[in-house]
């Protein structure tokens, strides 16, 4: 059962026969607000993750400190610390930092633990690594406060003028990770994480960059400026390509692996057809008239090229016509124009594998180019 604020006498009942879990504890504590749940024992827990989506995000302070906090509070009946996530395949940092949490007491030296983790990951100590992570550490893995914007970025949300993607950090400091981090290629081993973290840092680079070009194609569109609007737009399919191309360089970020592996548990061609149309609608739609839309949504090549891409193009033309013909753009025709054209039939089609979407490698030359093609954005 969940309950988002319980009631003394909902606890009553259950006196010491029940372990609750203050179950977003890291941003929504609930123990503190209900007098350690009168009396009831209960785990403090981490949930961070929604829909197993993309996208650094994190509340390394909060985290740090909230646990003991807990432990400390008057009269507590905590008794452990648990992890709660409906995706864990992003943010390895978080979580094994959460983990560690067991066994503390106290808060720890945060500067200290993430150098440390650093070094760790990629076996040897290198200064432009180091940078990276320090400047993720203070920015986008530590949000200040609770409401999380996880996976609610312009890019994967069905396309709208209105749409609004709150960022908690100075955009530099991912730019400036990227950076240093592709430095420290030059002396640290080729290890298949490091690649996996160039491509996972470069797609966030290119997530905000993408929200960055939404916002003046916007503002653009408020003053029915066709010229800048148009340029705004095309921008923003060139990063679509471009994220697919870097997304494309590593198989973790591959939508035929996700399908390979609903097909997987099948065993007759009905199965696997209803498998991989399940897993399909799971990422997008989720439901027969996208119930619970782009929840899950999925930052990976062949999602980004044939779900992504298709809708903000159609968006785009749309708009840039209204412009022209000097007419409000109609939201609701485009829903349902992109919903028939696009977003169902990504669900309803045979998947086959092309050639734009296949894992080729190359993760460190794709990003070099990107970061020469945008350094105006890159900044």
């Amino acid at each position: 059962m969940h309950v988002n604020k319980p009631e003394r006498n909902q606890m009553c009942c259950i006196q010491g026969r029940m372990i609750l879990l203050d179950l977003d504890a890291d941003s929504y504590p609930v123990y503190n607000n209900t007098q350690s749940f009168f009396g009831q024992p209960f785990i403090w827990c981490m949930l961070h993750n929604y829909g197993a989506v993309e996208g650094l995000y994190g509340r390394l302070s909060e985290v740090n400190r909230g646990p003991v906090w807990a432990r400390n509070f008057s009269q507590s009946t905590m008794i452990g610390v648990g992890l709660s996530p409906e995706g864990i395949e992003q943010n390895e940092i978080i979580y094994e930092f959460m983990n560690e949490m067991s066994w503390r007491t106290t808060p720890t030296d945060l500067n200290f633990w993430v150098a440390d983790f650093v070094d760790r990951r990629y076996g040897a100590v290198n200064a432009e690594a180091h940078l990276a992570f320090r400047s993720l550490q203070t920015s986008v893995w530590d949000r200040p406060t609770g409401d999380a914007n996880q996976g609610h970025y312009a890019l994967t949300r069905r396309p709208r003028l209105d749409l609004v993607e709150p960022i908690w950090y100075d955009p530099s400091d991912v730019y400036f990770a990227l950076e240093h981090l592709l430095n420290a290629t030059q002396t640290l081993p080729q290890s298949p994480i490091l690649m996996y973290d160039l491509t996972d840092l470069g797609r966030q680079a290119l997530q905000v960059a993408f929200h960055t070009v939404y916002g003046t194609f916007q503002e653009a569109v408020k003053v029915q400026n066709l010229k800048n609007a148009t340029k705004a737009g095309r921008i923003m399919v060139a990063i679509l390509t471009d994220m697919n191309a870097l997304l494309s360089t590593n198989g973790h970020f591959s939508l035929e692996k996700w399908v390979d592996g609903a097909k997987s548990w099948s065993s007759t061609p009905d199965e696997e057809r209803l498998y991989v149309q399940n897993a399909l609608n799971q990422i997008t739609l989720w439901g027969p008239d996208g119930n619970i839309i782009d929840y899950a949504n999925k930052q990976w090549a062949g999602v980004v090229s044939r779900y992504y891409r298709p809708r903000w193009k159609i968006f785009l033309q749309r708009v840039l016509e209204s412009i022209q013909n000097s007419k409000p753009f109609d939201q609701g025709a485009f829903d349902a124009e992109v919903f028939a054209e696009v977003e169902k039939p990504f669900t309803l089609r045979q998947y086959v594998p092309d050639e734009e979407d296949g894992t080729t490698g190359g993760t460190t030359k794709v990003l070099h180019t990107l970061i020469t093609k945008y350094q105006d954005i890159f900044q």
